[in-house]
């Protein structure tokens, strides 16, 4: 639910096997639809009206990050050549995050802003790999969880912190570089993650 009282989430349309994505706004429901499949999900809503989430192609085998924005419906990409991915949140100035992967195992944590996908750990030191983008705020700061090196051949789960940057390396204000893209340059906090079930790609 965003401030202004939207809520989003997911229905089961009378006569179909299964699940829609929806939003609520002024006591009125909205299917907000597929890419032709019979499953998609609304994940976030911001105060600006744009829902994020995944939808499925025909045959349900393929689902692809979604924005529904002034009534319309767009596909995000996926980073590379995966074949699925899911958008987790979107924040005010249009920045979405989700996760790219091979449709049940997510690989890469993303940042879409201006029409590109960006695989976040492109943007971060050597030695972590970002698997789930989970939410970003209006600074930009996005929470994601990723794996560092050790237990074994998938590495350790962690939690992560990602904190725009400027050119010294310093945290970006709202004023310092109004037009600059945030994808240039990131800090990243490690958090030790305690585990437990993580979301799909």
């Amino acid at each position: 639910m965003n401030n202004l009282g939207d809520v989003v989430g997911n229905s089961d349309p009378p006569g179909d096997s299964g699940q829609h994505p929806f939003l609520w706004h002024d006591g009125n429901i909205t299917d907000l639809g597929t890419f032709g499949g019979t499953v998609g999900n609304a994940n976030w809503i911001n105060d600006s009206g744009w829902v994020v989430g995944d939808a499925n192609f025909p045959g349900d085998a393929i689902h692809r990050a979604a924005l529904w924005r002034d009534g319309r419906m767009k596909e995000l990409g996926v980073v590379g050549s995966d074949k699925c991915s899911t958008a987790w949140s979107v924040n005010s100035k249009g920045q979405i995050v989700g996760a790219s992967g091979d449709c049940g195992i997510a690989v890469h944590a993303f940042l879409w802003e201006n029409g590109h996908m960006i695989d976040l750990t492109s943007l971060i030191r050597p030695g972590i790999e970002l698997t789930y983008a989970l939410t970003i705020n209006d600074a930009g700061e996005i929470a994601a969880i990723g794996r560092v090196p050790g237990g074994g051949d998938t590495g350790l789960q962690h939690a992560f912190l990602l904190i725009p940057t400027d050119e010294n390396g310093s945290a970006e204000s709202d004023t310092a570089a109004p037009n600059k893209s945030e994808t240039e340059k990131r800090n990243i906090r490690d958090f030790r993650f305690p585990g437990g079930r993580t979301p799909k790609e």
